[in-house]
């Protein structure tokens, strides 16, 4: 199928493949944050540490960064519907597995597992929007699968222990509960998923060299202006994700009302996923709409670390807002440079997600480490801010080509 045709397809395709994407999504951020309310159970019965459940929590993102590039490559190769089923089918693996964990190093690799299947779906989702939609349809497109997964972590977080332990009995078959659903997902993907652009694209694709077509596209300063204000995105959202609650119980707030405010910067990323990509549209430029964002969440970290109890809402809404736009609008930029395109955008994706994943390891440690050393939270927010003002720079030679 020509991108021609793709581009007359009947709209209810195009939305059908956007559902999966949701779905799909969704299963992602149930997945990656599923263990953490289910910490006091586990650490108990597999007599963990604090020290070793965090590291087993943590152990995803480090194979997210070595398996993201090669993982774009074979998404090019394979095609949409083989990918991403097989990404699913991993994810559900990797939570089935934590559900039989015997110690640390059993629970380490089932987590482990998911860092496979986690850059499939996150590289494999733009591809989608990228063959599916086109022009301003791409900014809403991308806004909206991308509330998937902040919808998943929210449920993941919220439901657990009040909905779904409670009605599974235990933590074992709480996991095994959650792996039920991408299982469900991706018989979906094959009874209604249609054919992606045609195959010849994607085997050309795939004649290159890995690391030819790694060089190829970092020939371009689009491709590396694009990365590395994206690693900023994942800095924020996985700092605030791990640190928020504390920071806000640092500034008197109940923990009960630090856990409602923590939550609701996920809900607030949704709407800003939602809403602002398309209506950068309207600026006719999206390069100034990444600047606004940049510039609005630095300063909203700087008045968050005040510890002014009036403003902290206000904060976290401007901060999840237009952070959690951040990505969506980036990808589009992406998939609308010259360079990448379709038939490009699985290895483009692959450097994006990989190098944001960096970012979303080091967010954390360096507020963590800051605190540490510090004793309060000011030192590392300060330069998280400091981060992300920073990324004006690269923003400023931004090229949109469409």
């Amino acid at each position: 199928m020509s991108a021609t045709l793709t581009q007359q397809s009947p709209m209810r395709y195009r939305w059908a493949m956007l559902a999966l994407a949701w779905a799909t999504y969704f299963c992602f951020g149930l997945i990656s944050f599923s263990l953490a309310p289910l910490a006091t159970p586990i650490m108990s019965e597999l007599q963990l540490t604090y020290t070793q459940f965090g590291i087993a929590a943590g152990a995803w993102p480090l194979i997210y960064i070595a398996s993201a590039y090669p993982v774009g490559i074979i998404i090019d190769r394979l095609g949409l519907k083989k990918s991403l089923s097989v990404g699913i089918l991993v994810v559900a693996s990797s939570v089935i597995m934590r559900s039989y964990a015997i110690d640390f190093l059993s629970l380490f690799t089932s987590v482990a597992v998911f860092g496979v299947g986690a850059p499939i779906i996150s590289i494999g989702l733009p591809k989608l929007i990228a063959t599916w939609f086109f022009g301003k349809e791409r900014g809403t497109a991308s806004g909206i699968y991308f509330t998937g997964v902040a919808m998943g972590t929210a449920f993941s977080l919220g439901a657990t222990n009040i909905l779904i332990l409670p009605l599974v009995g235990s933590w074992r078959n709480a996991l095994l509960f959650y792996g039920i659903i991408p299982i469900i997902v991706v018989l979906l993907w094959i009874k209604f998923a249609k054919s992606s652009t045609g195959l010849d694209i994607e085997t050309n694709v795939f004649k290159e060299n890995i690391w030819k077509s790694i060089f190829g596209l970092l020939r371009y300063r689009n491709i590396w202006s694009i990365v590395f204000i994206g690693t900023t995105s994942f800095m924020v959202i996985h700092s605030l994700n791990n640190w928020l609650p504390k920071i806000l119980e640092t500034q008197n707030l109940t923990p009960t009302l630090a856990g409602i405010l923590a939550a609701s910067f996920s809900i607030f990323r949704i709407f800003g996923s939602l809403t602002i990509p398309r209506m950068s549209y309207i600026l006719s430029s999206r390069k100034t709409a990444v600047a606004i964002i940049l510039s609005i969440t630095a300063v909203s970290i700087v008045i968050l670390l005040l510890g002014n109890e009036n403003l902290v809402l206000l904060c976290i809404a401007s901060i999840g807002l237009f952070i959690g736009a951040l990505s969506p609008l980036l990808l589009t930029i992406l998939m609308d440079t010259r360079e990448v395109g379709v038939k490009k955008m699985g290895a483009a994706g692959g450097l994006y997600f990989s190098f944001g994943e960096v970012g979303g390891v080091l967010g954390p440690v360096i507020i963590g480490l800051f605190r540490d050393l510090t004793g309060d939270f000011s030192t590392g927010l300060t330069i998280l801010a400091i981060i992300v003002a920073a990324m004006l720079i690269p923003s400023r030679f931004l090229k949109e080509d469409s």
